[in-house]
């Protein structure tokens, strides 16, 4: 019967998660609030009509990854409106929120039936699904990445499949590819697997993710006759946020950063442009060592803030803010409580998983610069081990209720 009524919420939770995060995405219509979003557009509407990743001028380009407007292409194969690309969102949210769900039952039996609850109490990930941003699509292929590398069993087969799924999400959020490091140790230091075991599923693993990577590497290659891995901006970000201007919680997107950077010539291009700003970035931490620590470590304190000075003023308000602050915090304490409270309840391997990745990602953003939405499918991934944990001292308070009532006298 328990099993059941679990059953029933957790389809209550997503079809009410459904309706709301639609309701949101279909109110937004075809607005595009920020200029990322229009690029994302452009890019789509390229690959679809032009068969080329290119800007509106035509003129190829490695600045943005290709993985996003890939699936908002394919959206826009249906209906060419950012509206149908936000219902795909929102796709993404329901398998997000069932793959969590898989998570959360490892955590505790009863944990897949909180999460479309939890999801909704953190409508951040309802406002993604409305935006043409990479973030909800980030939750869905991370969680899938560690639902497969962090079961009972791990074969050769669900580690390249975890690779690909990754090597998927680095071609839509290339900081992703700070992590693989990270999964690939996981997987070498698995206890349950024989060593040799280990070695040869962690090789997999990072290989598989390369195999998705190479043909963009290579057609950037060919495209501009330089090495681009993924995206030509990594210098770009590592300015933005290792510059004279850089603040912890500011952004110096709003101002022209070119102008910051003495290597900056009128006629360079794109990817020369951005090595010249991964040089200003080094030479500004090179002359300025103590500043630049003191940055990064307010940096990794603002990972943890409830909201962001933007470039886009308009886009943030004292309500949006006290929303995120009523519904980020509490999250984060329940996951430190858990935390805490290890030698109560040992920590298991998900769980340890979600840690490390959590707290890593905020020492190693840091070193460019932390944001909200960069954050965002990281804190998905909490809200597996809150629903673990809540239904845990659930448990735990029915065992110590029966416990008192046993103990209770009888009255004569």
């Amino acid at each position: 019967m328990m099993a059941q009524n679990s059953v029933r919420y957790r389809h209550i939770g997503l079809a009410i998660l459904f309706a709301c995060a639609l309701g949101v995405s279909l109110r937004s219509g075809d607005s595009l609030r920020y200029s990322d979003e229009s690029d994302y557009d452009q890019l789509a509407r390229s690959l679809l009509h032009n068969h080329t990743f290119a800007f509106a001028d035509g003129s190829p380009t490695a600045y943005r990854p290709p993985g996003y407007p890939g699936f908002i292409a394919a959206a826009y194969a249906i209906v060419q409106r950012p509206a149908t690309a936000k219902v795909e969102n929102v796709l993404f949210l329901m398998l997000a929120a069932l793959a969590l769900g898989i998570v959360a039952r490892r955590l505790h039996p009863n944990g897949g039936s909180l999460t479309p609850f939890l999801i909704l109490g953190y409508p951040l990930l309802i406002y993604a699904a409305s935006l043409l941003y990479p973030q909800v699509l980030g939750c869905l292929l991370l969680t899938v990445t560690i639902m497969l590398i962090s079961g009972e069993q791990l074969s050769v087969r669900q580690a390249a499949i975890a690779g690909l799924v990754f090597g998927v999400l680095i071609l839509a959020i290339p900081y992703f590819v700070l992590l693989l490091p990270v999964l690939a140790a996981y997987v070498l230091f698995r206890r349950d697997l024989r060593r040799g075991d280990r070695m040869r599923k962690a090789i997999v693993l990072a290989g598989a993710a390369a195999l998705v990577v190479t043909p963009w590497t290579m057609r950037n290659y060919l495209e501009f006759h330089a090495m681009i891995p993924i995206s030509a901006n990594g210098g770009w970000n590592l300015f933005i946020g290792n510059s004279p201007a850089t603040t912890p919680n500011g952004s110096v997107t709003s101002v022209d950063v070119t102008s910051l950077c003495k290597r900056v010539r009128p006629d360079m291009g794109i990817n020369q442009l951005d090595g010249a700003l991964g040089k200003c970035a080094m030479d500004w931490i090179s002359e300025n060592p103590w500043t630049a620590i003191q940055l990064y470590v307010r940096k990794v304190i603002n990972y943890f803030n409830f909201r962001n000075e933007l470039a886009t003023k308009n886009a943030a308000s004292p309500w949006s803010d006290l929303l995120l602050f009523t519904t980020y915090y509490p999250l984060l304490m329940i996951a430190i409580v858990r935390a805490a409270l290890f030698r109560r309840f040992p920590l298991g391997r998900t769980e340890a998983l979600i840690y490390v990745l959590y707290f890593a990602n905020a020492l190693i953003s840091a070193i460019y610069f932390t944001r909200i939405r960069f954050r965002i499918p990281f804190d998905f991934l909490l809200i597996a081990v809150a629903a673990g944990f809540l239904c845990s001292c659930w448990d735990a308070r029915q065992e110590r209720r029966q416990k008192n009532l046993r103990m209770d006298p009888i009255p004569e």
